[in-house]
Formats: structure tokens, C-alpha cells, sequence
């Protein structure tokens, strides 16, 4: 309890110094580097500006690093719980500054660039998730949260306004991705979908190996997202694969529109893991499960593009109807 305080205290007080308020992402939602790349990473570098927010960010960030666990440990730290929900809304806040003086034709990779820029010239790295080799020099430290293992700002469908941020944070044995939408409407970035999971108890009430979809729009506007994750887990290959259909709502703080919601066992032996295609009318999703074990007990090798251990998903979306094609 006296170390939850004093981090408590330190939160606090960081909050105060930097002028730390409620959030705009609190208020509205719940690489090889190539020769482009470097370019969009130095004009980053020349708009580089202090954010009033990175400084709450950082604070948060560093309360988090003071949370220490086993390698294996499962359960979510309870003080951690309201700092992981704090760094995706400040994360999120930093795409929002970013965008707020952009225009429709703005690059993904140029605010992915700024985004990170920044991150980097307040001393906040953003790393991928690392591989663990276990063997004979192994030596486990730990845990620490308050990692940020990505920052991503894709246009999911060529010429439509839409701009696709997620945004993948370190919990233990795994990561914690995010998705945001937002859409270009009059003279600004308008955030329309906020795709995020809190206050889970178990690293498995993460959202890891994230891949997403965007249909086209139909003749009144509307799209949906397909949004696709494998929980986190210490241990074994066998966990389960969570694939939804969304449809933005009235506000990005309001409940989405959950059109689809389906949780199925997979197997993780695979590089990738699963395929999805996200296609106008529907999507397609791909992936081992038991069936792939029975063979690999038979003593029969298996690719990922068996079909004898993949089990094959089909959807149709029309409006607000999406029925099973298989």
C-alpha cells in the first residue's frame, strides 16, 4: 500500500507541474525505415513542438515503469489499471493536437512520423515487443509496464477521407492495441470511432496480434471496421481469436454499434497467425484450430495454407445485416 501511495503522489504531482487536465480523448473516446520514411521522420523533426500533453504522457509513463512484476505474472497490477487507460487517451491526445491543423490531403506516414518524432524528443521510445530466448544464460528480471511498442496512421480505403490510428501499449506477456477513426468533414480531423478495451483484470482481456478492415462506404456513407485480436497469454499456443464488426455510433464515447461479435479457439504455431481480407461486401478470415492439432498428433506437418487444419470464416455485410456465407 505505501508503494501504491507514493506512486499515487508522484502521478499527482507530475499532473500538477505540467498542468495536467482531463483529456480530449477522455472527454470524447471512452519498420524498415525506407527513403520516404526519413524524409516524412526529418520534417517531423523541423515541426517538432513541446506538447503541453506529452508532459502528463511522460509523467504517466514513468509511474508505470515503478510497477514491477514477474515474467509471468497475469494479473493486471490494480494501480496500473488507471495508468494504461491514461497513456491510450494522452497517446490519443497527440494524434489529435497533431491533426489539428492538417487538412484532408494530410500524409498517414508524415503524422505517424510527428507522432513518433515527438515521442522521441521527449525521451519516450516507442519499441516493438521483443522475442525472449530462454536457455541456459536466461536470467528473468521481470516486468516493467509502461511501454509503448507502436504508433500507426494508415488511410484503410484510397481516396476516402478516413484516417486509421492504432496505438499498442506493453502489458505483461504481451500488448494492449487500440484503434481510432477519424474522419475529414468541413476543415478538420473529426474522431468517429474509439476501439478500445479498460480495466481488465487478466493480460488476456488485452487486445494483441491487431489487424483491422475498413469496407467501402455505401451510397448513404456508412462503412463498418472489422476489427480482429488474439488475447495474451504466458504460456502455450492454444489461445482464442476474437473478430468483430463495428459500425461507428452517434459519438466515439457512446457504445459502438456491434454488429458482430465471435470468439473461436486458434492455434499460434503460425506465422502469421491468422489472414484477413476485408473486401466492400464482406470480409474473410483465416486461421488454424483443433483440427490442426489432430494432424500435427498423426505425425503430419501442416502449412499455414492447409486447409485440412484451417478453419475458414465468410461474412456478408449489407446495412446493418451480416450473415455467415459457410
Amino acid at each position: 500500500m505505501k508503494l501504491i501511495a507514493q506512486m499515487g503522489f508522484l502521478l499527482l504531482t507530475g499532473s500538477l507541474l505540467c498542468g495536467c487536465s482531463t483529456s480530449a480523448a477522455q472527454r470524447e473516446a471512452p519498420r524498415g525505415t525506407t527513403n520516404e520514411q526519413a524524409r516524412f521522420a526529418a520534417e517531423a523533426s523541423d515541426h517538432a513542438r513541446p506538447h503541453a500533453d506529452l508532459c502528463c504522457l511522460m509523467n504517466t509513463i514513468n509511474t508505470l515503469k515503478q510497477i514491477h512484476t514477474d515474467s509471468y505474472e497475469t494479473n493486471i497490477p490494480s494501480e496500473a489499471k488507471p495508468l494504461l487507460t491514461a497513456l491510450k487517451h494522452e497517446l490519443l491526445d497527440l494524434i489529435v493536437e497533431i491533426l489539428a491543423s492538417e487538412g484532408g490531403g494530410v500524409s498517414a506516414q508524415e503524422i505517424e512520423a510527428r507522432a513518433i518524432v515527438d515521442l522521441r524528443n521527449s525521451g519516450i521510445a516507442v519499441k516493438e515487443q521483443g522475442c525472449v530466448f530462454v536457455d541456459e544464460n536466461y536470467v528473468d528480471r521481470g516486468y516493467d509496464y509502461g511501454a509503448i511498442h507502436g504508433i500507426t496512421v494508415t488511410r484503410p480505403r484510397p481516396c476516402f477521407n478516413l484516417l486509421a490510428v492504432t496505438t499498442s501499449i506493453g502489458v505483461c506477456c504481451g500488448e494492449d492495441t487500440s484503434l481510432y477513426l477519424f474522419k475529414h468533414e468541413g476543415r478538420k480531423w473529426k474522431l468517429v470511432l474509439a476501439d478500445e478495451v479498460n480495466d481488465y483484470q487478466l493480460v488476456s482481456g488485452a487486445r494483441g496480434t491487431f489487424e483491422f478492415g475498413v469496407t467501402w462506404p455505401d451510397d448513404h456513407g456508412r462503412f463498418v471496421v472489422v476489427a480482429t485480436s488474439v488475447n495474451p497469454w504466458c504460456t502455450s499456443n492454444w489461445q482464442a481469436i476474437t473478430y468483430r464488426v463495428l459500425r461507428p455510433g452517434p459519438a466515439p464515447s457512446e457504445p459502438r454499434v456491434v454488429l458482430l461479435s465471435q470468439t473461436q479457439i486458434i492455434w499460434l504455431g503460425d506465422e502469421p497467425p491468422y489472414r484477413l481480407d476485408v473486401h466492400d461486401a464482406g470480409f474473410t478470415l483465416s486461421f488454424h484450430d483443433e483440427r490442426c492439432m489432430d494432424l500435427l498428433s498423426r505425425g503430419e506437418e501442416v502449412s499455414i495454407d492447409d486447409p485440412r487444419g484451417m478453419r475458414i470464416v465468410k461474412y456478408s455485410v449489407e446495412g446493418d445485416s451480416v450473415r455467415r456465407k459457410n
